[in-house]
């Protein structure tokens, strides 16, 4: 019997030595088949790598909030991508282990670059199940219908990596297909397209869509009422949804995720009845829609809720108890509401909290001890509020902060050195307190991730010691802002290269700007502002890629500097010396919608490009200046133009009647010319003409209309004085000026004229107001004058 059991045990280990050698020698075998291992290697090489130090990755999910699970790093997995290695151990591949076919390809992050056409070797992985190429840059590609072809295919996600066009019907009814996310936070300038009828038949229980996401992808439609009982992920920020959020969406039972900030048109409704979803539900967005009143009192069925986004949601008065009750929050964002007192209780009671988001609201406090409570704290924006105090330095003790934003409060005292010894910190925003003393740059040297910084217009004093070696921070440097800081050179950016927003405006900055600056901003710089320094010479603006430049008070003398970049979009450099007539190359800014070069000494004729040049043209201010000739007669039908300033000029002749065209005017200001003819009583037809001054020209003859004509009833300010006009006023004319006569803006907050249409430009006028001539810098949308 002894000897069976032992036969037996040693039958037993020879088994097992057998099935480890099998394993063994299964492991080490080559699983990959060669037709996979040259599909990935093609693919490879249809791409660049992005070898840029801005991590386009790290930094969207900072600047949109959008990293609910964490920020992830781009790095390029297939540069490891080699013949020598088993392609089913390379870097983002997973393989089947029976037939050495690739079925998961992750390459999210990988910084690739180029073009995906029907023709790419990624189509011959027949075998995919999973595919994941989002947070690369595509360039615009089209999405190809070949992605319908990957029949095993259960997650798809192509977010964010520059993809353009209709989404393929062929993806959409893909059999298997579990997750789909086609989002994009990024705002590309080609955008994907989604029909109605494909959009609801994701929607509904025909598929096996669990998670959807279409962030930023405009749908134009409701949601139906019917959704899917699968669904566990909906993501529908920034799509212009509209009409009312069924309410039957909070009973989904497996609902973990929703998703649908942005959507301003978008009215929520909520059960009342408890939520089925009420157990399931973990992130909540609701952020910039039409939030209910009763808001608050629905949130006490989300007992287990870790994100929740109530932006711009009507809240007033203290952070609710409800709220503070949420104990299971890791992530809390009131942006944009009416908030009031401290907010103390928030680090106390919700001390899981990673992410606080309270920026514009009422918050009158300084920092609470309490914040020591949050031991894991990420991400912090407090700005736009009435913070004072100083900043404590054990604030930035948290090892975790990456995401700091305190502009806009009347915080004080110095920079906290400690800062220097932060090296996670990515953002970085203190501007515009009252924050004093010196600050040197050598300060955050060791702040290597820094990607943005700004100090904008506080009391400081920042300046460069010359010792310190600037690019082991400049390198990772996107933002920089260091406006009203004191400057007087540029030297501490010698090393800088990578610089995509930089704003050194109102400054002491002297002199020629250097060739190594130029050298350095030539590829990479989107916006450059350097208004308000004592700036003499910009020469050539050799900036390839840049889309908004402001040279504006300064002290420029010569040519006007044309940029050379055709993406340029922004362009400022009134209040200089400029002198010449404007060179041709202006024609080249195809892509401009501002363009401003008031307060020179510009002569010549207008070129008759600038009326055609650019569709997008919205502003034209040549004001001041000494333009000779006519206006020019080229501005087309259906032209995007809103402010038109000339005056101040030499220039001579009719208004062209090419300007009749020009409906979205808002703004027309030919004073003090030598223009002539009769009262262009075609003027007053432009159905959004609120500003019209003529003053100080030789018109002459009657001021009349036909009664039968319909004229604009949006003038509030017109300026027809020192003329040679003669005759009777009718009447009637006055009685259609009806926007005079409505006082309902005089309840709402002061606006100006350019508010609603862009940041950067504010309209100006020169008017005879009680017997002295006036220069607005800026027109209040309430003033009213009429100027005969």
């Amino acid at each position: 019997m002894g000897s069976q059991l032992l036969i037996i045990l040693l039958l037993l280990v020879i088994q097992c030595l057998l099935f480890l050698i099998s394993s063994v020698s299964l492991s080490t075998s080559t699983l990959c088949q060669n037709d996979q291992r040259l599909a990935l290697l093609h693919f490879k090489q249809s791409f660049k790598i992005n070898t840029l130090p801005v991590d386009y990755c790290v930094l969207s999910s900072i600047i949109h909030h959008n990293s609910y699970d964490g920020v992830q790093n781009s790095y390029p997995k297939t540069i490891s991508w080699n013949s020598s290695i088993d392609c089913c151990l390379w870097d983002g591949v997973t393989c089947d282990e029976s037939t050495g076919q690739v079925i998961e390809l992750d390459l999210s992050c990988s910084r690739l670059q180029g073009k995906i056409d029907s023709n790419s070797t990624l189509f011959h992985l027949s075998s995919l199940r999973k595919l994941n190429l989002a947070w690369n840059q595509f360039d615009g590609s089209f999405i190809s219908h070949k992605f319908g072809h990957f029949s095993y295919l259960t997650h798809l996600n192509l977010s964010s990596s520059g993809l353009s066009g209709q989404i393929p019907s062929e993806i959409l009814y893909l059999p298997n297909l579990i997750s789909l996310d086609l989002g994009d936070s990024l705002n590309y300038y080609s955008r994907l397209e989604i029909g109605n009828h494909d959009f609801m038949f994701l929607l509904l229980n025909t598929t096996q869509l669990r998670e959807l996401v279409l962030d930023g992808i405009p749908i134009h439609s409701t949601i139906p009422p019917n959704v899917s009982s699968l669904i566990t992920t909906l993501s529908l920020c920034d799509t212009e949804l509209k009409g009312s959020l069924p309410s039957n969406i909070f009973h989904l039972p497996s609902l973990q995720k929703l998703f649908l900030k942005g959507n301003k048109n978008l009215t929520i409704r909520f059960p009342s009845t408890r939520w089925n979803s009420s157990l399931s539900l973990s992130y909540l967005d609701l952020g910039y829609t039409r939030c209910p009143p009763s808001i608050i009192e629905s949130l006490r069925n989300l007992s287990r809720v870790k994100y929740l986004g109530l932006a711009n949601c009507g809240l007033s008065g203290k952070v609710s108890e409800t709220i503070l009750d949420l104990e299971q929050l890791t992530a809390l964002d009131l942006s944009d509401n009416n908030l009031e007192g401290g907010f103390a209780d928030l680090f106390i009671k919700l001390w899981r909290l990673k992410k606080l988001l309270l920026s514009d609201n009422n918050i009158t406090a300084q920092f609470p001890s309490s914040i020591t409570n949050i031991t894991h704290l990420e991400a912090l924006d407090l700005s736009h509020n009435s913070l004072y105090g100083t900043v404590p330095s054990w604030l930035l003790n948290h090892s975790t902060l990456y995401y700091l934003e305190l502009g806009y409060n009347h915080l004080q005292g110095p920079i906290p050195t400690s800062l220097s010894k932060h090296k996670n910190l990515i953002f970085l925003d203190l501007s515009s307190n009252n924050f004093s003393g010196t600050v040197e740059l050598n300060m955050f040297s060791y702040v290597k991730r820094l990607t943005l910084l700004d100090l904008s217009d506080n009391r400081l004093s920042v300046v460069s010691n010359g010792k310190t070696n600037y690019t082991s921070w400049s390198e990772s440097l996107f933002i920089l802002k260091l406006v009203s800081c004191n400057l007087t050179n540029l030297n501490f950016l010698r090393d800088s290269k990578f610089l995509m927003v930089l704003d050194l405006s109102n400054n002491q900055i002297q002199g020629r700007i250097p060739e190594w600056a130029w050298s350095n901003w030539q590829d990479m710089l989107l916006y450059l502002n350097l208004s308000h320094n004592h700036i003499t010479s910009v020469e050539g603006i050799e900036l390839h890629s840049i889309r908004t430049i402001d040279l504006q008070f300064n002290l420029l003398e010569g040519p006007l500097p044309i940029p050379s970049s055709p993406f340029i979009t922004f362009y400022f450099a009134s209040q200089n010396k400029l002198s010449g007539e404007i060179p041709f190359s202006v024609c080249n800014l195809i892509f401009v919608q501002i363009l401003v070069l008031a307060n020179n000494n510009l002569s010549g004729a207008i070129l008759q490009c600038l009326g055609n040049s650019s569709e997008f043209l919205e502003i034209l201010d040549l004001h001041n200046n000494e333009f000779r000739g006519s206006i020019p007669s080229t501005f087309y039908t259906a032209n995007q133009l809103h402010t038109l300033n000339l005056r101040g000029n030499k220039l001579e002749g009719r208004i062209p009647q090419s300007l009749a065209s020009c409906i979205n005017l808002v703004v027309l200001d030919l004073g003090e010319n030598k223009l002539s003819n009769i009262f262009p009583e075609w003027l007053l037809t432009l159905p959004k003409l609120q500003v019209l001054s003529l003053r100080s020209n030789h018109f002459h003859g009657t001021i009349t209309t036909s009664p039968t004509k319909h004229l604009s009833s949006q003038l509030k300010i017109i300026d027809l004085s020192h003329n040679e006009f003669t005759g009777n006023l009718p009447v009637w004319l006055f009685k259609s000026f009806t926007a005079m006569k409505n006082t309902d803006e005089d309840r709402k907050p002061p606006s100006y004229f350019g508010d609603q249409e862009n940041s950067y430009y504010k309209d100006t006028l020169e008017l005879t107001w009680k017997g002295s001539e006036l220069n607005f810098v800026k027109i209040l949308t309430v003033f009213t004058t009429i100027d005969l």
